[in-house]
């Protein structure tokens, strides 16, 4: 029973300990250094060539960041093709043919999505025309047939 006693005593005394102790608040976060560009200034004409090539992989990695607010999926792959312009050899690894697949299909199917909303718009015009044209139909069968009775 006191052996019991001591092992639990112990044991909330650990706890109590670990309870206690605190951790020490993380460095502030430094700043990049005042020359670190960012990649868009990197591409603008940098004449070292594998830079340029580098910044056009970043830049496409950034539009096609999850966590990017201003997600561009169009500007991922121009970024990425170019890319692959200026390192043809290095287009073929996987996580850059994937990256590539994946967002020409997004590509084709946002083109196909713009092509059938446009068709939609198209179709939505029509039936509405379409409903007026009924609603006149049915005005003027209205209308004959009243004069039909006034015949009879």
């Amino acid at each position: 029973m006191t052996s019991r006693f001591l092992l639990v005593l112990f044991a909330l005394t650990v706890l109590s300990n670990c309870a206690t102790m605190h951790k020490e608040p993380a460095p502030p976060a430094q700043s990049p250094p005042e020359d670190v560009k960012p990649p868009e200034e990197i591409a603008q004409g940098h004449p070292d060539q594998s830079m340029l090539a580098k910044a056009h992989l970043q830049m496409a990695t950034l539009y096609s960041f999850y966590k990017n607010p201003e997600l561009n999926y169009q500007r991922a792959l121009k970024e990425l093709e170019i890319y692959l312009s200026f390192n043809p050899a290095d287009g073929g690894t996987d996580e850059i043919q994937n990256l590539l697949a994946i967002l020409r299909e997004l590509d084709r199917v946002n083109e196909e999505n713009k092509k059938s909303r446009q068709k939609v718009n198209q179709l939505s015009k029509e039936n509405k025309e379409l409903k007026a044209s009924v609603k006149e139909l049915k005005n003027l069968d209205i209308k004959i047939e009243e004069k039909r009775k006034k015949v009879k």
